[in-house]
C-alpha cells in the first residue's frame, strides 16, 4: 500500500518544532517525575513510622520463669517457681491470673501465689512476680506422668501470654 498524497502533504507541511519535544516541557516532565517519586518515598516512610508507633504503644507482655529460694528464710521451705510478668509496652495492662501449661494441654492454676494479688495492673515497665511452691506442683504432675511446657499469664482482654520457650522436654 502506498500512502495517500494528503498524508504525505500533511507530514511535509507540519513544522519540525511540533514534532520534536519542547525543551521546557521536558524539564517540567523530569521535575514532575522526581517530585512524585520523592513524594511516594516520603509517604511510605511515614506509613512505616506510624505502624511502628502503633505497635510500640500497645501493651507487650513478657513471661519468664525462674526457680530458687525465698530469702531470708530457711532452706526447709524448699525451692519455689517464680513467674515474672513484665509489661514492656507503653499501655497499662491488667493481669488476672498466672499458671502453668502441661504437655497434655491442660493448665494448672494455683490460686493465691506468694507475692501477687490478682487482678494486678502493670503500667509501662512494671513487673509482677508470682511465687509458687515447686514441691507441691511437681507432686501433682508426677502422679499423672506429666511435665510443664510453659508458664503463662492471662490479661483482662482474654489474651494468654506464654513463655517464649518450653520449660522441659
Amino acid at each position: 500500500m502506498t500512502p495517500t498524497p494528503t498524508f504525505i502533504q500533511t507530514l511535509i507541511a507540519t513544522p519540525s518544532s511540533i514534532l520534536t519535544p519542547h525543551p521546557t516541557l521536558t524539564s517540567f516532565t523530569i521535575y514532575g517525575a522526581i517530585i512524585s517519586t520523592v513524594s511516594i518515598i516520603i509517604s511510605i516512610v511515614s506509613i512505616i513510622i506510624a505502624l511502628l508507633a502503633y505497635r510500640r504503644d500497645n501493651p507487650k507482655i513478657k513471661v519468664k520463669v525462674t526457680n530458687g529460694f525465698l530469702l531470708p528464710s530457711s532452706l526447709d521451705e524448699g525451692i519455689k517457681f517464680f513467674i515474672n510478668v513484665i509489661n514492656q509496652g507503653r499501655r497499662p495492662v491488667t493481669i488476672t491470673n498466672t499458671g502453668f501449661l502441661l504437655n497434655n494441654g491442660t493448665t494448672i492454676i494455683m490460686f493465691q501465689p506468694i507475692g501477687a494479688n490478682f487482678p494486678h495492673e502493670l503500667t509501662e515497665g512494671q513487673k509482677l512476680e508470682a511465687i509458687y511452691d515447686k514441691n507441691e506442683l511437681i507432686k501433682v504432675i508426677k502422679e499423672k506422668n506429666l511435665y510443664i511446657t510453659h508458664a503463662w499469664a492471662d490479661d483482662t482482654t482474654g489474651k494468654r501470654h506464654k513463655t517464649e520457650y518450653k520449660l522441659s522436654k
